[in-house]
């Protein structure tokens, strides 16, 4: 009787430890999986408003000019203008494209993570750099 106990004892043991390494892989990629999506909805809400300055810069005409800032974690890459759409590189090779409503665009310098940026429009040519 004693030893039919104990091997019952072991099977639902292992059968524990069984179920306990399955959760703990599903949450190690449960938690993969919500980082890279936590990442892309930043790149993407960063991307409407680096957008909307732009297009509401085009849209106001000569002189207007338009400060906002920049406010992303460390996930955030590198911000690129190319054509008619703004990038938000949120990884080596991903990134979050959003259309712009002008080609006409002329970054200065490199714009960095947690700073304020100016979006010019001097005669049609819409400039962005770090204030």
């Amino acid at each position: 009787m004693k030893a039919q106990l104990s091997v019952e004892l072991v099977i639902i043991a292992g059968v524990m430890l069984f179920f306990l390494f399955i959760i703990y892989v599903a949450n190690q990629f449960l938690q993969s999986s919500w980082e890279n999506q936590k990442q892309f909805l930043e790149a993407g809400s960063l991307a409407n408003r680096f957008a909307l300055a732009i297009n509401r810069a085009a849209a106001g005409g000569n002189s207007t000019k338009i400060i906002f800032s920049i406010e992303a974690s460390q996930s955030i890459k590198n911000i690129t203008i190319s054509g008619r759409y703004v990038k938000i590189y949120y990884s080596a090779s991903d990134f979050y494209p959003m259309p712009l409503v002008t080609n006409n665009t002329k970054m200065i310098g490199a714009l960095l993570p947690n700073s304020n940026v100016i979006v010019e429009n001097r005669e049609g040519t819409i400039y962005i750099y770090e204030a």
